[in-house]
């Protein structure tokens, strides 16, 4: 009897696997219904390409696009890859886009725990967009960070990739013991040249497991076919620190009482609250305050 319901138990799975195979196979050949003119361009003139992947929130976008426009000295494109799953919150990105001349893309749905659906996000925009516009540079970056003073990303590129840094969950270090290493999901770039010559359904954007115990967080998936392939630099590529909200005051809880400097960039930390902090409001307020007076 236990036999049985080992082998019902594996077929299930089996089927589950495969089932979710054909499912993300049709999202990453699925069109994008709205999208902004030229932005399929085969050839595109900028040196890089920054895609924001956008959700459920418009305020946040527009904060964005004006510290973008003010502070990045790149030769870059900027595009909005919107994952919202609120209509009219679709709209007003789009039109907050338009307004302000930045390429806008709406991504197919598809129903996915959030961290997948962000994997999934990132996946369909290489395949869709950073293949086929062919820019020297690519890179992917939150909605919630901000550059807050002038910075140029394709000059600190160092073999090949710019962004944090972060050893496999389960240990503290890169170490002999534990190589494995991937650049944070939020805020990561690459020279498009390691990616040239793979074929988009190849790669995986979705966390990976090392081992038992080792477990590489989103975008971890790159690991087998790009990122085991690049020599880790020597030096620590993104200044990382926690900053409270109020001067002077101790961290207990980053999600509610902090925000993360990566390098010249803010990045707000829980802006969606998933976390489920009760002071998310004081938090953003004052963030808002320090980006309005930084614009």
């Amino acid at each position: 009897m236990m036999h049985q319901k080992k082998i019902k138990s594996f077929i299930y799975k089996s089927f589950k696997r495969l089932w979710f195979k054909v499912i993300y196979f049709f999202f990453l050949h699925k069109p994008s219904s709205i999208y902004s003119q030229n932005i399929f361009d085969q050839n595109s003139n900028s040196k890089l390409d920054i895609i924001t992947i956008a959700f459920n929130n418009a305020q946040i976008i527009e904060y964005q696009i004006r510290l973008i426009k003010k502070y990045l000295k790149d030769d870059y494109t900027h595009i909005i890859a919107d994952n919202s799953n609120i209509p009219e919150i679709r709209k007003e990105i789009y039109e907050i886009c338009n307004n302000h001349g930045v390429l806008y893309i709406e991504l197919p749905s598809i129903k996915l725990k959030p961290s997948w659906s962000h994997a999934a996000a990132l996946h369909w925009s290489f395949k869709n967009l950073i293949k086929k516009r062919n820019a020297p540079y690519f890179g992917f970056i939150d909605h919630d960070i901000f550059p807050i003073r002038e910075t140029c990303i394709t000059d600190k590129f160092m073999n090949g990739i710019f962004g944090r840094v972060i050893p496999a969950y389960g240990a503290k270090h890169i170490s002999e013991e534990q190589p494995y290493w991937s650049l944070w999901g939020g805020f990561f770039f690459f020279d498009y040249s390691l990616f040239k010559n793979i074929d988009p359904l190849a790669i995986d954007f979705f966390p990976k497991a090392m081992t038992d115990k080792f477990i590489l967080d989103t975008a971890g998936g790159l690991w087998d076919k790009i990122l085991s392939k690049i020599k880790l630099p020597d030096c620590e590529l993104l200044l990382y620190k926690q900053v409270p909200i109020e001067e002077g005051c101790y961290i207990k809880n980053l999600q509610s009482e902090a925000y993360e400097e990566l390098g010249d960039w803010l990045h707000i930390v829980n802006l969606s609250n998933w976390y489920g902090v009760s002071n998310l409001d004081k938090k953003l307020n004052s963030i808002y305050n320090k980006l309005e007076n930084i614009l």
